[in-house]
């Protein structure tokens, strides 16, 4: 049972070792933006018109 703990304990530390004994930097991954293209503006601008004037008179 005692040489089972000891083992246990062992293992544990040696994952903790590994585990913690990697680089702290931060990698950063650049992803490019999406494009949008004109009728997908057009859609939003639209949307976003409807909702402006839907919630005209709503405040206050």
């Amino acid at each position: 049972m005692t040489r089972t703990l000891f083992a246990m304990l062992f293992a544990l530390s040696i994952a903790f070792v590994s585990g913690c004994g990697g680089t702290t930097e931060t990698t950063l991954i650049e992803v490019e933006a999406p494009q949008t293209t004109d009728q997908e503006e057009a859609d939003y601008e639209a949307e976003m018109d409807a909702v402006e004037s839907d919630g005209e008179g709503d405040e206050g």
